[in-house]
């Protein structure tokens, strides 16, 4: 691989790790905002949110394959990781 083309992946890993980030943060911000809403938070609803709706599962696996990616930038250029 190129250096040119593998540090312009790194680039875009950044933008895509950034977005996720974001993505994660917005997330807990709406569980938190819906569990502020019941006097009680029972069972259900945390179920709803978390198993139903598993979007930060989502977002981590994403996670998982930008780290991975990562790895494999590094490898190619030698370039030490970063976050």
């Amino acid at each position: 691989m190129p250096v040119e083309v593998a540090l312009s992946a790194w680039d875009r890993l950044d933008g895509l790790a950034a977005a996720l980030d974001e993505v994660a943060a917005d997330r807990q911000a709406t569980l938190a905002r819906h569990r502020r809403s019941f006097a009680v938070v029972d069972d259900d609803v945390t179920g709803y949110l978390y198993g139903e709706r598993p979007g930060l599962a989502a977002v981590a696996s994403v996670g998982h394959d930008v780290a991975a990616a990562r790895r494999a930038v590094t490898g190619a250029v030698g370039r030490p990781g970063v976050r």
